[in-house]
């Protein structure tokens, strides 16, 4: 068979080496059975084709069915109408349609404009600053490639610029289109198509470079990943050749030329609460839903009742226009709210009604599935890896998660993991967030498909592992730093309070020792008097062990103690004293003192002359090092005492020292209460003065 040629008859061209169907003028959803099968008949239309032939040509080295055969038969003549292929019974089958043009690569059919837009069938929502952004970008540079996740609607966003921005252009724009490209030729001959080229020579890009140079236009060109180190070469070529002619490109990852800038494109606008109707459809991600919904079912309206949901779904959905599109093409079967139950199987849930989108767009998974085609092995592992966390991340942490490989050193699988990252974020599969240091997240679906690659890989055991002791590592060390500074360790516990939960739910089954050392830091995080809290008091009760280290089980009790709810108080009793046995006997210090000052604070009324002692005790481990959280603590204590025995000038002087000891321990949470009790102890100063006015 000729691979270089293309075959055209009525308003169908077969293309052999794009192994492409169009049917008049869009590519036809053909699987390789199928064009093998109707490549061969073409080739060899002049006669009958046998059975065996076509078997042995589309089914090598592989025993079938004959029934096989006339499956794919049947698949061709839906495409291509019922005459299109004559059966020959007993014998075989011929290609019956008159008049086969056989062209070469180089012999293109020409046109006297290049070729438009594709049509745009549905209006751009949500993206007026985009819009205006690229425009700015083009005049500044020759090069602008719109990169982002699969899905988040750089190809609507191209269709509407090439559009729009053709008029200021003397030859207007033309559009090319990569997603079946697989090499450097196939480029060039798209974008020789697009601009009616006829390039005969077997290297044509000096032939497309000298076409250009006296051109001044806009060419847009669309899904340029699979290819783009073709692409790079070839738009590199023509910058120099082609001083009149802007790229706006569409791609998962950016070119790497001197010339390219880069926007990458995020999620649609969606809101952080519930907002009335007019204000929600202001948000890009909400239009969109709504106007895909009301396509859908003229009867769906936003209103009300069901905005918040609405709201909700977008927001789950991240903002990706493909999958809010699918999930408005459902609106109609399921309703609003049914929907949003059943987003926890997105990836089948979700898929395409039109039958206007490309192959790799009719449902979540295949969009998923193709971006992750596009990945090195290295790649797909470190995806499926980062899968375990939930919300947000840090480099470390994910640098503790992914550098699983035990052929490595320690260093150089860390280089590794970097180098996969910094990839993924690349190609928008992981999200980078502002701050300093920057953290990362995975798009919610994204998350859900590699997590089932995970599964299917074997080692979510070991991953989830390694997810649960960076975590306890991490949340831990912040948990440390509390004492001397309480707000960036507590911000800092709050940033990691979602993945910290998920490794504790993986520790309560697996890894007692863990789920135990975890349970202070986030009962912390979550604040003391949570019901949340006391769950995993409860839970992590059950699973502490004598055998456990002396210092966990001791920071575990401490912690116990300070929880608030009436129904844990006889516990907390319990597990101050403990705390202290247990302090004593680690020898550490800081520990100790503050399992004294703790246990201080909650039996001063019921039991004095113990609390006496334990101050006792506390004040002899004072340390010039002495953390500023535990001075607070500490004058605190004396404060409540003083105010208890009617003291109220020394309370005073108390509360003001432990307010000074908590502004150096950037607490601003007990500042606050401190200065409560102060303005309530001048208070009761004031009250108990007698009124010199009188007697004056």
């Amino acid at each position: 068979m000729t691979t270089d040629a293309r075959y055209v008859f009525d308003d169908v061209e077969l293309r052999a080496s794009e192994r492409r169907l169009l049917i008049g003028g869009q590519v036809a959803n053909i699987g390789s059975r199928a064009f093998n099968l109707l490549l061969m008949l073409v080739t060899h239309r002049d006669r009958l084709v046998t059975k065996d032939e076509l078997i042995e040509a589309v089914w090598p080295n592989v025993v079938v069915d004959q029934n096989n055969l006339v499956v794919q038969i049947a698949s061709l003549r839906k495409l291509l109408g019922n005459q299109a292929i004559v059966t020959i019974p007993g014998r075989g089958y011929k290609f019956s349609v008159p008049g086969v043009q056989v062209l070469r690569a180089h012999e293109l059919p020409r046109r006297d404009q290049p070729l438009a837009a594709p049509l745009r069938h549905a209006p751009l929502l949500g993206r007026r600053e985009e819009v205006r952004r690229v425009g700015e970008l083009l005049r500044m540079h020759r090069v602008v490639t719109l990169t982002g996740a699969s899905g988040i609607g750089k190809t609507r966003l191209a269709q509407h610029l090439c559009e729009e921005l053709s008029p200021a252009f003397r030859d207007g724009s033309a559009w090319v289109e990569l997603a079946s490209a697989s090499d450097g030729r196939l480029v060039i001959d798209a974008l020789a198509r697009a601009l009616n080229l006829d390039l005969r020579a077997a290297d044509p890009l000096p032939g497309l470079m000298h076409a250009m140079q006296n051109r001044r236009m806009l060419m847009v060109i669309d899904n340029v990943e699979a290819v783009a180190d073709d692409v790079a070469r070839v738009v590199h070529a023509l910058c120099e050749s082609a001083p009149g002619v802007r790229f706006l490109l569409t791609s998962q990852v950016p070119l790497r030329i001197t010339q390219e800038k880069e926007l990458r494109l995020g999620p649609l606008s969606v809101p952080t609460h519930v907002l009335p109707v007019a204000e929600a459809l202001q948000h890009g991600a909400v239009a969109l839903f709504a106007d895909r919904a009301q396509a859908m079912d003229h009867r769906f309206a936003l209103d009300d009742a069901n905005v918040g949901t609405v709201i909700g779904i977008c927001r789950r959905l991240d903002g990706i226009a493909l999958a809010i599109e699918m999930a408005a093409s459902r609106v109609s079967l399921l309703g609003v709210d049914e929907l949003a139950q059943a987003l926890e199987q997105r990836l089948d849930l979700l898929l395409s009604t039109r039958k206007d989108v490309p192959e790799r767009h009719q449902t979540l998974r295949r969009a998923l599935d193709w971006s992750h085609g596009l990945l090195a092995e290295t790649e797909r592992l470190a995806l499926r890896r980062l899968s375990v966390f939930t919300g947000s991340f840090s480099l470390d942490a994910a640098l503790d998660v992914l550098t699983g490989d035990e052929s490595a050193t320690p260093e150089s699988a860390r280089w590794d993991g970097l180098d996969a990252l910094t990839e993924l974020v690349d190609r928008s599969l992981v999200i980078v967030e502002p701050g300093e240091p920057p953290r990362y997240r995975l798009y919610e679906s994204t998350r859900q498909f590699a997590a089932e690659q995970l599964a299917a890989s074997g080692e979510e055991e070991s991953c989830r592992r390694r997810h649960a002791l960076a975590m306890r590592r991490i949340v831990l060390a912040l948990f440390d730093q509390r004492l001397r500074d309480w707000d960036h360790a507590h911000a800092g516990v709050a940033l990691e309070l979602d993945n910290a939960r998920e490794a504790l739910s993986w520790a309560l089954r697996a890894d007692p020792l863990t789920a135990v050392m975890l349970a202070p830091p986030i009962s912390w995080g979550l604040v003391t008097s949570s019901t949340a809290a006391l769950d995993i008091w409860r839970a992590t009760e059950a699973l502490l062990s004598d055998d456990m280290p002396l210092h966990v089980r001791a920071q575990w009790a401490g912690s116990a103690s300070i929880f608030r709810l009436p129904c844990w108080l006889p516990r907390r009793v319990e597990w101050a004293r403990t705390a202290i046995d247990l302090w004593r006997g680690t020898g550490e210090s800081q520990g100790l003192q503050l399992a004294l000052l703790n246990a201080s604070r909650l039996l001063a009324q019921d039991d004095p002359a113990q609390c006496r002692d334990w101050l006792a005790e506390a004040d002899a481990l004072n340390a010039p090092g002495m953390a500023p959280g535990l001075r607070a603590m500490r004058a605190d204590v004396e404060a409540q005492a003083a105010l208890d025995a009617g003291d109220t000038g020394a309370a005073i002087a108390a509360f003001e020292q432990a307010l000074r000891a908590a502004a150096a321990s950037h607490n601003s949470f007990i500042m606050q209460l401190l200065s409560r009790e102060l303005a309530r102890a001048r208070m009761v100063q004031a009250t108990s003065q007698p009124d010199h006015r009188e007697a004056a």
